[in-house]
């Protein structure tokens, strides 16, 4: 009797030890963002071109979907756990798009992705965008850009 007594607390610490090391761990939950900014005015006048937003070339360490955080003036990481839907570059194009139809400042405004069917094309080049974690009582983005190219006319 009391060899089966200590078998079966045996049995039952070992089954407890196995319940509480779990083999799979859930997954992390991944937060997904997209890049919207604000809406913009229309303008009073507007040209009487067409403009379509030409290629949008993002520096490569900001290139990909996963979130860039400055912890310090010279580290920068990957976040696992924040990322864009889509890459910055289509974002940003689209973003661009939607802002210049929403000001009225040309007669129409071509998506990136059509036929180069318009009077002048914008290229754009995003340098930097990332959170500024430095000081974690104010945390903002950082992102900076500057036209690729002159606005020119297409071909």
């Amino acid at each position: 009797m009391n060899r089966s007594l200590a078998s079966a607390l045996l049995v039952a610490v070992a089954a407890a030890s196995l319940g509480a090391c779990s083999i799979t761990r859930p997954s992390p939950v991944k937060e997904m963002y997209l890049l919207e900014p604000p809406p913009v005015q229309a303008l009073a006048q507007a040209s009487p071109l067409s403009v379509r937003i030409g290629t949008v070339t993002v520096a490569a360490p900001y290139r990909d979907r996963a979130f860039v955080v400055r912890e310090a003036d010279l580290r920068f990481e990957n976040d696992f756990y924040h990322e864009y839907v889509v890459a910055p570059a289509p974002m940003i194009a689209e973003a661009m798009a939607r802002a210049l139809a929403q000001s009225k400042a040309f007669a129409k405004v071509i998506p990136p992705g059509a036929p180069p069917e318009a009077d002048l094309t914008i290229d754009a080049f995003v340098g930097s965008l990332f959170a500024d974690n430095r000081d974690p009582k104010a945390p903002r983005c950082e992102s900076s850009g500057v036209p690729g190219r002159p606005l020119r006319r297409s071909s």
